[in-house]
């Protein structure tokens, strides 16, 4: 699903129901409810998934950012492996396998 930030925290949206959104903290890995409301959508934005190469994963996973080329740690890492292609979003600097 479609990745959003909203009110400083990085989600993936798993499901949309009657003015309910049930997503999942990328931080965290727990699902939460956001309720919908009037004002949701000034406070939501939708960042966009993007395609990394893991470049390091000792001591922790790296990729290169592939719009600035720069080696990014990756916040919520799984097993990845060196040379792994990996969806990414990139928040306030922070880099979120997705």
């Amino acid at each position: 699903g479609e990745v959003i930030e909203h009110e400083g925290k990085v989600y993936q949206i798993t499901s949309m129901e009657k003015m309910v959104i049930t997503v999942r903290n990328l931080s965290t890995g727990k699902r939460e409810k956001i309720k919908e409301s009037n004002t949701l959508s000034n406070t939501i934005s939708i960042l966009p998934i993007l395609r990394a190469k893991v470049i390091n994963t000792k001591p922790r996973v790296q990729v290169l950012d592939p719009e600035s080329y720069q080696a990014m740690f990756v916040e919520n890492p799984r097993d990845q492996k060196e040379g792994d292609e990996i969806s990414i979003v990139v928040s306030d600097g922070k880099v979120y396998l997705v």
